[in-house]
This record gives C-alpha cells, structure tokens and sequence, in this order.
C-alpha cells in the first residue's frame, strides 16, 4: 500500500470481517472492536510492507493478525472478581493474593 487512501479503503473493507473474527475468540463485541482497532494500528505502521495487489493474501494477513491479536487479549485478560454482600461494608483488600472466600466468610460473620 502506497498512500494513506488505499490504506483507508482497506480498513473499510476489512473492518467488519476482522471484528467477526475476534467476536467469535472473545465472545465480546467491544472487546472485540477493540481487538481489531488494534489489528488495523499494528497493520498500519507497517504499511509499506502490505502489498496491496493480491486480495487473497490481504484477507488472510487480517485474518491471521487479527486472531493472533485476539489471543494475545486472551492471555492478557484480567479476571476481575467481585463481592456481592448485603451490608453496605465494604472489604478493604490490602492483598490482592489474599482468599477471597475467606475474606468475605469474615466480613459475613461480623456483620451476623
């Protein structure tokens, strides 16, 4: 690719396909437009090097981008979790390794 324009016009065409790729690994649909948001960043600064003449191989290098950047998301997802409880206390967590079941047993306990 040449020009900023020709690299405009393949994200265009290539966007939706690339955010179905990464919908179908993450489950998510903003995750995944993220996903290929980045894809398309990545492809971008790499421009000089995409060459534009064959469709086949464009297809295939968003493809291949966009399911190896999704991986990457997946390895580097952040499990959150959360504690649901009737008071209005809320859990001062000083270790993030700490257990968390033991922890909340505790608070339930002194609000009993």
């Amino acid at each position: 690719m040449n020009t900023n324009e020709d690299f405009k016009a393949f994200y265009k065409k290539y966007l939706k396909f690339s955010i179905r790729i990464a919908k179908k690994m993450v489950k998510d649909k903003d995750l995944a437009e993220d996903i290929s948001h980045d894809t398309f960043y990545h492809l971008f600064r790499k421009l000089e090097t995409i060459d534009s003449a064959d469709e086949t191989k464009l297809r295939a290098l968003v493809e291949i981008a966009t399911a190896r950047k999704a991986r990457d998301y997946l390895k580097k997802k952040h499990v959150k979790t959360e504690l649901f409880y009737d008071t209005a206390d809320r859990l001062d967590v000083v270790d993030p390794c700490a257990d968390l079941e033991e922890l909340f047993l505790e608070s339930k306990v002194k609000t009993l």
